[in-house]
């Protein structure tokens, strides 16, 4: 039976708003080698080494020369989305509104219980990658699911804390970049490009006062969203407040 992995990253900072999202992208090693093949192919053509969505949009580090170029930044992004789509057997978005969460937390022990906002996004979908993973197996969980965590986040180490203590589990922490090949983790890559997405149409929602799923959406997440089977979903004030009073937790 195949071995699944999946695969954690975010974008959003948790002090600083308004939106962090969180993305587990989740596959077969078999797909995984598959799509990093295809990926690197797209990265090499392009003359880069790595994809970090901060630095593409706003034409850093690798993408500096490419600033006006729009031509070839809409042709290396749309390569990436065609390339990623079909090699993802799920995806799991979960997003929290920054100041929606300082809200909750001003009336319920949301932070004592689930540790900030990086740490209840980045568990959000990495309790559902967890939960897919090991109910479509019927291997050993050691064997079965492996979960990577990118890592360097703000928050991260109240992440680490919940997660062993209410779930037992502990995923592994990787950076970017592989240390013995010099080369990126692509399915991180996969992931930062998913939650930059997401994280725009969220902050749109927010900005306009709108549903996100109403919004007109952006080429790239358009193409993205056609391909992939994506659960997806927004933690403001209502669905934390939701939260807290299913958990019990007490007031302030």
């Amino acid at each position: 039976m195949a071995v699944f992995s999946a695969w954690f990253d975010t974008s959003g900072e948790q002090t600083q708003g308004p939106i962090v999202v969180a993305v587990g992208v989740m596959s077969s090693a078999v797909r995984w080698n598959a799509f990093d093949r295809r990926f690197m192919k797209v990265l090499r053509e392009y003359g880069v080494t790595s994809l970090h969505m901060r630095d593409y949009a706003h034409s850093n580090g690798e993408f500096a020369s490419w600033k006006g170029d729009e031509p070839r930044r809409a042709g290396f992004l749309a390569e990436l989305v065609k390339t990623t789509s079909p090699w993802i057997d799920r995806v799991f978005v979960r997003a929290t509104i920054v100041d929606d969460y300082r809200k909750v937390n001003q009336r319920y022990r949301l932070t004592e219980r689930m540790k900030g906002v990086y740490a209840i996004t980045q568990a959000g979908s990495l309790g559902l990658t967890i939960d897919w993973g090991y109910r479509n197996s019927d291997r050993p969980k050691s064997d079965r699911f492996h979960a990577f965590v990118e890592q360097g986040d703000t928050g991260q180490d109240a992440f680490r804390e919940f997660v062993k203590k209410e779930w037992d589990f502990e995923p592994t922490f990787l950076p970017k970049i592989d240390q013995a090949t010099g080369e990126p983790y692509t399915a991180f890559c996969a992931a930062d490009l998913i939650a930059y997405e997401h994280r725009k149409l969220y902050a749109a929602a927010l900005s306009a006062k709108q549903n996100p799923w109403l919004m007109k959406w952006r080429r790239s997440l358009h193409e993205l969203r056609k391909n992939l089977t994506v659960d997806a979903a927004l933690y403001d004030a209502a669905a934390l407040t939701k939260m807290c009073i299913h958990l019990n937790l007490p007031r302030r």
